[in-house]
């Protein structure tokens, strides 16, 4: 069995539920880049795996992707 592919995003990235979707069909671990503040919010979401380097980069799943993006703390920048 191969490792999981990682799929690298951000708050940046246009369209996280897009990423979401492809990680249903070839799975993988979402690498998310964290703003100021952001740490609480992701800490109790469903399918978060781990946080790393210090405190500023989320890895999950999609379903944790999903509930990110879905929570009113999520910002995407500009």
């Amino acid at each position: 069995m191969s490792a999981p592919a990682a799929i690298a995003t951000s708050t940046t990235c246009p369209r996280p539920l897009l990423t979401a979707a492809v990680m249903d069909v070839i799975g993988g671990v979402a690498k998310a880049e964290l703003l100021d503040g952001q740490l609480s919010v992701v800490a109790g979401l469903p399918g978060l795996l781990g946080i790393a380097d210090d405190d500023r980069t989320a890895l999950g799943t999609a379903e944790c992707l999903r509930a990110w993006t879905g929570h009113p703390a999520f910002r995407p920048v500009k």
